[in-house]
């Protein structure tokens, strides 16, 4: 063979290889950038796509073109389902574009994103009071937009709207990456492994986190109350780190509270039907807030958002966060039998079951009938009802805490060691 036949052989078989892990790659779709057919026993679960949800999110809403839109963090994305039978047929299919972690702003721009793609009719935003807290004492510019401390993925258009030529040029680099990379080759082969194991991590094409995989092997191994346990941790260690406000000083203001309102005029400017609704938070969760000295801060956040929303043409605001028998269920009565909270996974994420109650409540409970649930109670808040709904959940605070005292003292306990440690346990 001469050097010239050996050359076009070696280059002819590395293209052929490289043509072939593009293709496995691309067939796989570990990610679910590339939007491939979904098949059981192949590619069906995508224990990656949660990894990399910042970015397969950016593309995978394109590709769904969705009329309906679900807006928030980790809650949302594996509370709400996008199938579910209530959402209107006008707002189908619905995509659920949550991402863990993500701040207001942050969960402003993916949604500005999925509506800047073009179809999207109306927009079902879960808010979370955490996400608005700021360092007590920090300062920000009301006049500087994007703020200075955030910084944008790569969308289809910037925080004040205009197109950004850049996002094909991006696109094609994430594309590239999602099915030339090594890492890529790696996850496409696990993805494929894992596909008939029990419990697999996942993200449905709709961008829904169905979070057994996650949760329901803990539960199994180690039993619910340990998921209690950490999340209470992590959840007073954060409450407990520094002194909290929401707002600049000497204002009623911050980046946070601006971009809520941005989103709200934004869905307005756009005809997207826009309905907000504050999580649900399980008992212990809300009393953690009581503990930590912040339940004054949870309750202006309602009255703020309550305002801004009033301000902005009457955007409907629910409020599910309450103490109710969905939010009470006692951890003590069902960790011996080694199962999960019918409503909760833990303090701060709800199941499915009760994201269901929670969309036949925002959209009407027209879908109600045989098989489908009641609508979560959960009352629209205004500027009248306000300061009475705040008093209302005061005293249930106070009801509950008075019937839970082991839970309490738990809680109080847990705050002590926290404070004496510098919240460093």
């Amino acid at each position: 063979m001469t050097y010239t036949r050996y050359l076009t052989w070696m280059l002819a078989t590395a293209l052929i290889v490289l043509l072939t892990v593009v293709a496995f790659n691309i067939a796989v779709d570990p990610y679910g950038i590339f939007d491939q057919p979904r098949r059981p026993g192949f590619n069906a679960l995508k224990p990656y796509a949660g990894d990399r949800g910042r970015i397969a999110k950016i593309h995978q809403v394109i590709a769904v073109a969705p009329r309906g839109l679900i807006v928030g963090n980790s809650r949302t994305e594996m509370g709400l389902n996008p199938e579910n039978a209530c959402w209107p047929r006008k707002g189908q299919p619905v995509y659920n574009i949550s991402i863990p972690g993500l701040s207001q702003y942050l969960q402003t721009r993916y949604a500005q994103h999925a509506i800047a793609a073009g179809k999207v009719r109306f927009l079902a935003a879960g808010i979370d009071f955490i996400d608005f807290l700021i360092p007590a004492g920090s300062s920000g510019d009301p006049h500087r937009w994007p703020p200075a401390n955030e910084s944008d993925p790569s969308l289809l258009v910037d925080a004040d709207g205009t197109p950004r030529p850049a996002f094909a040029r991006e696109r094609l680099a994430d594309m590239i990456r999602a099915s030339l990379s090594l890492d890529a080759l790696s996850h496409s082969v696990s993805t494929v492994l894992q596909q008939n194991r029990r419990h697999v991590k996942t993200r449905t094409r709709l961008g829904f986190n169905p979070a057994e995989a996650i949760y329901e092997p803990i539960i199994r191994r180690e039993g619910a109350r340990v998921l209690f346990i950490q999340k209470n941790r992590e959840l007073m260690r954060r409450l407990l780190a520094r002194q909290w406000a929401l707002y600049y000083p000497d204002s009623r203001w911050s980046e946070n509270f601006e971009a809520l309102r941005r989103l709200l005029r934004m869905a307005a400017a756009k005809g997207v039907a826009l309905t907000l609704f504050i999580n649900p938070y399980h008992a212990e969760y809300m009393s953690a807030l009581d503990i930590a000295g912040l339940w004054p801060q949870f309750g202006e956040w309602k009255r703020r958002v309550t305002e801004i929303a009033a301000e902005e043409g009457g955007v409907p605001v629910y409020d599910f966060s309450a103490f109710n028998r969905f939010s009470t269920e006692n951890i003590d009565d069902v960790a011996p039998r080694g199962e999960a909270l019918q409503w909760f996974w833990e303090p701060a994420h709800y199941r499915r079951a009760l994201g269901d109650r929670i969309i036949a409540a925002i959209t009407g409970g027209s879908c109600q009938g045989p098989g489908t649930p009641p609508p979560l109670p959960g009352p629209r808040l205004t500027p009248e009802n306000i300061g009475a709904h705040l008093r209302r959940l005061a005293e249930e605070r106070e009801a509950y805490q008075q019937s839970h005292p082991a839970v309490i003292a738990r809680l109080r306990a847990l705050a002590a060691a926290m404070r004496k440690t510098g919240s460093e346990e």
